[in-house]
């Protein structure tokens, strides 16, 4: 009994393997596109910031080695914002000394760096900042008092990172490469 069916073909592992990054590539950016987009606000409601911010990660993630290799130093040190926090509301206290004031903390590039501090992929969903500040209470005397905020990264810093991913991806000429990748269908 012969099989006349022809022999099947393997495909190269190196082409496969590469195939499989550029469709979890594809769909990390997919998803980061829909996390940022006003439908997901609506569905995730106060949770957005931290819905939009783990999956711009998840985007700047995969696209880490790639720029570590390629990027220049923008992906390291562009500003993508800031976070403010503050001024405390020290209501019925009078403070003593200098009033506290906003604390800001400076988001540069999507990767931390000695030199440039905490880096977009490394942000925790939620910043906080303690004052110890200095009143005198009422009926209690001199005090000092201590008041911690804390805020979820503003959408505006995930948005300035998926923006600088996606700088990469058209700069590097993966963007071609994602388009090839994908499906075609026919009608």
């Amino acid at each position: 009994m012969s099989d006349d069916r022809p022999p099947q073909q393997v495909e190269d592992p190196g082409e496969y393997n590469q195939r499989l990054r550029l469709q979890e590539l594809s769909q990390a950016r997919k998803n980061a596109s829909v996390s940022l987009g006003g439908e997901a606000a609506e569905v995730y409601g106060d949770r957005w910031e931290t819905f939009a911010l783990r999956q711009v990660k998840t985007f700047a993630k995969e696209l880490e080695w790639l720029i570590r290799n390629e990027g220049g130093d923008e992906y390291f040190t562009k500003e993508l914002g800031p976070i403010t926090l503050g001024p405390p509301s020290l209501e019925g206290d009078r403070v003593l000394g200098s009033r506290p004031r906003e604390k800001s903390f400076s988001v540069s590039g999507l990767f931390s760096t000695a030199g440039t501090g905490l880096g977009f992929v490394d942000l925790p969903a939620v910043v906080s900042h303690t004052w110890i500040i200095n009143v005198d209470k009422q009926h209690q005397g001199p005090q000092q008092v201590q008041t911690t905020l804390e805020t979820s990264v503003p959408i505006s810093v995930s948005r300035n990172a998926d923006s600088l991913c996606r700088k990469f991806i058209n700069e590097s000429g993966l963007d071609a490469r994602l388009e090839e990748d994908k499906p075609h269908i026919k009608l």
